[in-house]
């Protein structure tokens, strides 16, 4: 319970200082996100196709980095959910999303997002470890590029101010966090008679 009232609180500020009321999210047939559900995460307007999972360089099992699936497939299947008690999401909640279908990892399934690097650059790793503080989360937001669409952002809260990112491919094709260049996508349930990678 003690671990539960500082994560209340951060978020009960949280809504208390968000700039715009708590809309439903939904994908692209309309329907509500379910807390805990299983979506591919799509581009909204690109060539290429949903996120996937690359190695690093020099190929070890952890941690992955995120990418765009480069054949035009829908990607792998993303749990997006709130630690919340709550059968639906919406831009009021912190957000959670993990890749745990797969098992290439023997770590956390989780985004994580990495310190920025010697190039100034900040990854968001699966299969890393390190501390994820409480007042990190994620939060998506209505984008402003078509209906049902959606820019995810990572957030963090200090002294009572919250600052926001974009969760975004960057230059060189990894997902990471960058200001100002959101990345619009829509979200498409995930079914197991549909062909993916897992």
């Amino acid at each position: 319970m003690a671990s539960f009232l500082p994560t209340a609180a951060i978020t009960l500020l949280l809504l208390v200082l968000s700039p715009s009321p708590s809309v439903a999210i939904v994908d692209g047939d309309g329907d509500i996100l379910r807390n805990g559900g299983y979506y591919y995460i799509l581009p909204h307007s690109s060539s290429k196709g949903g996120l996937t999972l690359t190695p690093a360089k020099d190929s070890s099992l952890c941690p992955l980095f995120i990418t765009q699936d480069s054949s035009n497939s829908r990607g792998l299947p993303v749990k997006i959910s709130t630690v919340y008690r709550i059968p639906y999401l919406s831009s009021g909640f912190p957000i959670d999303f993990s890749f745990d279908k797969v098992t290439t990892c023997y770590k956390s399934p989780h985004w994580w997002v990495a310190p920025s690097d010697a190039n100034n650059k900040s990854y968001v790793l699966v299969g890393a470890s390190g501390p994820f503080k409480p007042t990190y989360y994620y939060n998506i937001v209505e984008a402003k590029t078509g209906k049902n669409v959606y820019n995810i952002k990572f957030c963090h809260t200090s002294e009572s101010e919250i600052k926001c990112k974009d969760v975004s491919i960057l230059d060189d094709g990894m997902l990471g966090v960058i200001e100002d260049s959101p990345f619009p996508v829509t979200f498409e349930k995930y079914s197991p008679n549909i062909a993916s990678y897992v």
